[in-house]
């Protein structure tokens, strides 16, 4: 699932640059929940460049390191979306510890080399996922905040930063992306500026 994510996300670069290309006044904002995360974050990580406004990671499946500048010494897979500004707007991730599928089963599917000193699925566990723990590893460039009730305004987020919004009170599983609190976080995105 992970490199069939990869390679669409690939295929979605080349429409959404060819898009940015020929309407450069749109406004590109991007959302993807579970591996749908991974396709977006890889369409903005391609090869040409198109700066969406946004980028919403709703309970995503891929690693918490993978924006991280250094993992045992590499970059995490998605670290050109950080240092390039690949996003003109914010980038906001919900996470809890509500999500199964994320905390525990992609863990244990992304662990097979062995590895077994972390509590599986936890932020000390370099296999964790971001729907579980956020991005993690990330110093200055993230920012730790709440999903906060559906009516609630937002303080302006820093464009080309991550706000890691923990769920916990209003996301109760994998799926359950579609609550009026994840809406309002991603119009709150989506109107910022960018």
């Amino acid at each position: 699932m992970k490199e069939r994510a990869g390679a669409i996300g690939a295929g979605l670069n080349k429409v959404l640059a060819g898009i940015r290309a020929g309407r450069p006044d749109l406004h590109i904002h991007l959302a993807g929940h579970s591996f749908g995360a991974r396709v977006v974050t890889a369409a903005v990580a391609g090869g040409i460049p198109f700066r969406p406004q946004s980028l919403a990671l709703l309970q995503g499946a891929f690693s918490h390191n993978g924006f991280a500048a250094n993992i045992d010494g590499k970059a995490g897979f998605f670290r050109s979306v950080i240092v390039e500004n690949r996003v003109l707007g914010p980038i906001i991730v919900t996470h809890t510890r509500n999500d199964m599928a994320v905390g525990i089963a992609y863990a244990i599917a992304s662990r097979f080399s062995g590895d077994k000193r972390a509590a599986v699925g936890g932020p000390a566990d370099k296999f964790g996922g971001i729907g579980r723990n956020g991005a993690m590893l990330m110093q200055q460039e993230a920012t730790a905040s709440k999903l906060e009730q559906g009516s609630f305004v937002y303080p302006p987020w820093a464009p080309t930063r991550i706000t890691n919004l923990l769920a916990d009170e209003f996301i109760a599983d994998h799926g359950d992306v579609a609550g009026p609190e994840v809406a309002n976080a991603l119009f709150a995105a989506m109107r910022l500026p960018g």
